[in-house]
């Protein structure tokens, strides 16, 4: 039987963190491990996958975990307990988790939603030992949004603001994705224009975003992991 093969979407959602391998044996990656080490592809529980290198003395190990947006929406104790055993069972090492501006920080005024915190936490709590929270810093409120349609000049403390914020709210969360996909519509910001409105440019989501973003967290959590959220295919904003 032919194994289905993934979207675009689910392909570039999927999470894959590399590691640099200091010359020991590499970590386990799932129930397989013990196979060849020339099995590049090896199938999982429950239709995931996992990606090991061939030669388990390359320099770098790629490993695969699972993006859980709506996880810290799950509001059953009971549900978030048995999706921590399937994430253990699974080996997951890395579980993606949103850390919606527009939840957590809704008004972008400093002060901070504690249900919406309180969630989080819950969420975090139900990961196993082996599961990496990643928390991504994405969707601003439409206050937020409509301040920066008319001036974007203020956006750039007040992300940094948000994200010191959430990086001393969440110690535990020490990898962070500043954004999703930019240049997609689902997730760029507009500016205001003479004739009606366009999207950032790709400058000024780094002046705005990207770079306070990063400083700020690194101001809180020096050791903090930092990467961009990856771009969109078919997004709009840098493509001609």
């Amino acid at each position: 039987m032919m194994r289905p093969q993934p979207s675009r979407r689910s392909r570039a959602t999927g999470l894959l963190r590399i590691l640099a391998n200091t010359g020991s044996a590499p970590p386990p990656l799932c129930p397989h491990k013990e196979q060849p080490s020339t099995h590049l592809e090896t199938r999982c529980h429950e239709g995931a996958f996992c990606y090991k290198a061939k030669n388990h003395n390359a320099k770098a190990l790629m490993i695969i975990g699972i993006n859980a947006p709506a996880l810290t929406h799950v509001r059953m104790s009971g549900s978030l307990d048995l999706l921590g055993d399937r994430l253990c069972e699974l080996d997951m090492r890395s579980v993606r988790i949103s850390l919606t501006w527009a939840a957590i920080e809704p008004k972008g005024n400093g002060k901070l939603n504690a249900q919406a915190c309180a969630r989080v936490d819950r969420a975090l709590a139900a990961l196993p030992d082996s599961a990496k929270p990643l928390g991504y810093l994405v969707h601003p409120s439409s206050t937020v949004a409509e301040d920066y349609f008319h001036d974007p000049s203020a956006m750039s403390e007040r992300f940094a603001r948000y994200c010191r914020l959430v990086a001393k709210r969440f110690p535990t969360i020490s990898d962070w994705e500043i954004w999703n996909e930019p240049n997609a519509s689902e997730f760029y910001l507009s500016v205001k224009t003479e004739t009606g409105a366009r999207p950032w440019t790709p400058e000024e989501f780094v002046d705005h975003i990207l770079l306070p973003g990063a400083r700020a967290i690194k101001e809180v959590q020096p050791d903090a992991t930092l990467c961009i959220g990856a771009m969109a295919e078919d997004g709009v904003v840098g493509h001609d």
